[in-house]
This record gives C-alpha cells, structure tokens and sequence, in this order.
C-alpha cells in the first residue's frame, strides 16, 4: 500500500514538472530507469501532452539503473547544445536512490560518482525528488553522493 502511495506521489509530481514546463514553454524529455537499462521514453519535445501520456504508463518496481539514467541524461544534454549552445539543462530526478544495476560495470557508487561529476562540469541543474519514503529502508542510496557531488537539490516526496 504505502509503495502504491509513493508512486501515484512520484507520477503527480511528474505531471506537475511538465505543466511547469508548458508554462515556461519548455523543452522536456522523459527517461525510465526500469530493468537493466534506462530508456529515453520520449525525446526532447514541446509536446507535453505526449510525455503526460507517456508517465501513466511508466513501469514501476524491480531494477533500478540509475548509472545508465544519468547516462543517457548526459546524452541528451549534449545533443541539446549541440543544437543551442545557449540552452540550459536542468534535470528532475524523482528517485529512491536504490540504485542497483551498473552500467559500466564497474561499482554503482564509483559509476555514480563520475557521472555526477560530469553533470556538474556540464552545469546541468540537477533536482531530485526523494521518493524512499520514510520507515525501513533497505538498502544504500546515492541520494546523497547526487546531493555533494552534482550540487543536487534534493526535496522529499
């Protein structure tokens, strides 16, 4: 049941960003960390009502690759500015932190670690939504290493 909750909080607090970027007119894009790979579910797009669509029907439960999120995140960034020097990334992570698939294979918290490197070199806001909730948390969560090393704002869920 309280899973359940944090999930319907995470998809409304990922409708809300996108009605937030429709006011400003935004380019958004949405990447699932689901299974063993993430996966870009919709590109960079103004169309809002694409990417509303596509959060209902985000997986939920299992794996959690965050490493390849990031990663994928850093490569979109790029191909972004490729387009628009000018463009500001900033970037919403809704998350328990609980990553526990690697992408480079090497360990999570080293892949972690270079990847929020990267994203602060590349000045790419980033603001995670701890979705962990409150009561038994098993299991490491990088929330914290995203916070210190990306400069990360960091909000509960």
């Amino acid at each position: 049941m309280a899973v359940q909750k944090r999930i319907s909080i995470a998809k409304g607090i990922a409708e809300k960003l996108v009605t937030n970027g429709y006011i400003k007119k935004s380019k958004m894009a949405l990447i699932v960390a689901k299974g063993d790979q993430a996966e870009i579910f919709v590109p960079p797009t103004k169309n809002y009502w694409e990417v509303l669509e596509r959060i209902e029907s985000v997986p939920t439960g299992g794996k959690t690759p965050l490493s390849s999120a990031l990663y994928y995140l850093l490569l979109l960034a790029n191909r972004e500015r490729m387009k628009d020097r000018s463009v500001k990334v900033r970037a919403f992570l809704i998350t328990d932190g609980k990553a526990n698939v690697p992408f480079f294979g090497k360990r999570i918290k080293e892949e972690i670690i270079e990847l929020a490197r990267a994203l602060k070199k590349k000045e790419i806001e980033l603001t995670i939504y701890d979705a962990g909730g409150r009561g038994i948390n098993l299991g490491v969560s990088y929330i914290p290493v995203l916070k210190e090393v990306a400069n990360a704002k960091v909000h509960g869920v």
